[in-house]
């Protein structure tokens, strides 16, 4: 019996070490095969910004009103604009807008920074404004005037100046304009003391002509 029970352990026991034999070299293996993966850090530079904008409208009478867009890549934290070239700055928004006043073609330029630099972009001869044309303002007081409730004779008198300042403004002859309107300004003072008009409506179209001669003149 006690052979038996001897023999029974023994034979466990190389099972035992068999199965742990077996097993030792995969243990080994996955020892063996395991692996770091060292990842060497890089610290990106910063970069600076390019500047670049656009503008719309490009061109139109004056008084011009232009929007101003900042198109800078680069992530820039501060923004200076010329709009007119003279080298002062106008602005120090992003995306601004600008009134231009006078006619003429003018230079605008965006200068953009950020801790990492600045840059500039000018871009030559970008805005044009051109003189108010005066033809519509006319064709509005005569429109004013025909809706006036006086006889036709009246009328007639207020819109023959008016209609001769239209024609010579086709013909680009300024001071022929202009002195139609002032014949008009006359022929509204005398139907205003005549009574034909009223003191209201002689004031706004005497006006309205002297803003028209301005354009004409400007």
């Amino acid at each position: 019996m006690n052979a038996s029970r001897d023999i029974r352990k023994l034979t466990a026991a190389l099972i035992l070490c068999a199965g742990i034999l077996a097993l030792l070299p995969c243990a080994g293996a996955a020892e063996t095969g395991s692996d770091s993966v060292t990842i060497t850090g890089y610290i990106l530079p910063h970069i600076g910004p390019v500047a670049d904008f656009s503008a719309n409208p490009l061109t139109g009478p004056v008084p011009l009103t232009v929007q101003f867009i900042d198109r800078s890549t680069g992530s820039p934290a501060e923004w200076a604009w010329d709009f007119n070239g003279d080298g002062t700055i106008d602005s120090t928004a992003q995306n601004p807008s600008f009134t231009y006043i006078v006619p003429g073609t003018f230079t605008v330029s965006l200068r953009v920074a950020n801790a990492a630099g600045s840059d500039t972009e000018t871009k030559a001869g970008l805005i044009t404004v051109t003189s108010p044309d005066p033809a519509p303002r006319i064709a509005a007081l005569r429109a004013y005037v025909d809706s006036l409730p006086v006889m036709g004779w009246a009328k007639w008198y207020l819109d023959v100046p008016l209609r001769n300042a239209a024609k010579h403004i086709e013909k680009d002859n300024e001071v022929a304009a202009v002195n139609q309107l002032r014949s008009f300004t006359d022929n509204v003072g005398t139907l205003r003391w005549l009574g034909i008009i009223s003191e209201t409506e002689a004031e706004y179209m005497t006006a309205e002509a002297a803003a028209i001669s301005a354009l004409i003149l400007a």
